[in-house]
């Protein structure tokens, strides 16, 4: 299809490829990493006028809860599912849920394409950034936090206005405040759990708090411990493959863990009570007390009752046909489409995206997605052209493509892919 059509592919920070899909002369096709809540409609709608195809998948809908009811319950961009064009499933569960919710939704069981599933390609993808994290970090447990509530990066009463826009009821209110006494008691309990792996354990410590929270905090607090580093990096699987151990509260970055192989341990028990069935919770290793932190051994029925969850919950898993098969459906999407436009934007907003071949498939780089602009630096750190420029590289070797592709900043961490 790329030798027969001048396609331009777009990857970035969410607001810059809204931007670009704004200014587009020509339409195309748009993929959202998750549904839109009502504050997301308007943009999407004037996209469709424009005649964009909408396309989505959400990144989270397998492996957040342990069911897909709950998720729906507290994703509050669920709502906003039936009006993409095309909606990619992680596999029954979903599939299943979003039909009865949704009986107009065209949905496609393709299972997801993130790396953490492709198995050995993913392991050899991230080799040269576990290696340097090993030869900067040493051996270290990561801490992975999720706060963003009680040390996040907006006001607390912007914060509240944006879950009473997502809502716009009462439960709203409840909801947030109901999160807001839990992280702050998850702060103090993370923080006891920090100094008591300072006193009894010779680990390094790295926190990996969560896009959305104020870094600076656990920097300020840490900067004269030598043993304990911040790291916000863009990806988080290297810090987990690199990593002793893992240790979190309900973190999704804990699924990385587990499926990995990873001893993941949760301290959630630690907190007086968790308000959210958080899946990696329930499936990692519990702790009652801050005693039994460097005595719980690892346990490998654990992780077998884990894949058997998210087996149940995805397919595709071990190998690219998630892959494959979104892009297959893109490509038909495109040619049924806008097959007659010799020059066209072909516009795609995803984690990771790339040419499989010269006619098929693309694959996903790590983009953003935060819209709101006063937290975005955060949330996503400044992506470099030589850091894609690598991975397409890398890329291009794993899956043995020799298609030379161009990579074009037209923003702060912002590109344009097309074939040289």
């Amino acid at each position: 299809m790329l030798s027969k059509i001048d396609i331009n592919i777009y990857i970035g920070w969410n607001h810059k490829i809204n931007e670009q899909a704004l200014k587009s002369e020509f339409p195309g096709i748009y993929f959202a990493i998750k549904g839109k809540t009502k504050k997301g409609f308007e943009f999407l709608e004037i996209l469709r006028n424009k005649g964009f195809k909408l396309v989505a998948q959400d990144e989270e809908s397998g492996i957040s809860f342990v069911k897909w009811e709950d998720f729906a319950l507290f994703r509050s961009e669920i709502q906003g599912n039936d009006y993409f064009d095309v909606f990619y499933s992680w596999g029954d569960s979903d599939f299943n849920a979003l039909k009865g919710k949704f009986p107009n939704l065209k949905i496609l069981k393709t299972g997801s394409p993130r790396t953490l599933l492709w198995s050995e390609k993913g392991d050899k993808f991230y080799a040269e950034d576990v290696t340097y994290l090993q030869n900067n970090y040493g051996g270290y447990v990561l801490i992975v936090t999720g706060f963003a509530t009680a040390n996040g990066l907006m006001k607390k009463r912007e914060v509240l206005y944006n879950y009473f826009l997502q809502r716009k009821n009462f439960y709203a209110y409840l909801s947030y405040f109901k999160r807001l006494i839990w992280q702050r008691k998850a702060l103090k309990v993370t923080k006891s759990l920090i100094d008591y792996l300072l006193r009894t354990s010779t680990e390094n410590i790295v926190i990996r708090p969560h896009p959305s929270e104020n870094s600076n905090t656990w920097k300020k607090k840490y900067k004269s411990e030598p043993r304990i580093f911040i790291d916000s990096s863009i990806e988080s699987i290297p810090l987990v493959i690199a990593a002793n151990r893992i240790l979190h509260c309900g973190s999704t970055v804990a699924f990385e863990g587990l499926f990995l192989n990873k001893q993941t341990i949760s301290y959630s028990n630690l907190i007086d009570v968790d308000p959210y069935p958080k899946l990696t919770n329930l499936v990692s290793q519990q702790i009652d007390s801050l005693n039994e932190l460097n005595l719980i051994k690892n346990k490998d029925s654990i992780r077998v009752e884990f894949k058997n969850l998210i087996e149940n919950n995805t397919i595709n898993i071990g190998n690219l046909k998630s892959v494959s098969s979104q892009a297959i459906s893109l490509i038909k999407l495109f040619e049924d489409e806008f097959r007659t436009t010799n020059k066209i934007n072909y516009e795609i907003n995803s984690h990771k995206l790339l040419f499989k071949n010269l006619r098929k498939i693309f694959r996903y780089i790590v983009v953003g997605k935060s819209s709101n602009l006063k937290i975005h630096h955060s949330k996503r750190p400044k992506i470099l052209k030589l850091k894609i420029e690598s991975d397409i590289l890398k890329l291009k070797k794993l899956m043995e493509i020799n298609q030379d592709i161009q990579v074009i900043e037209i923003a702060t961490s912002t590109f344009k892919l097309e074939r040289k």
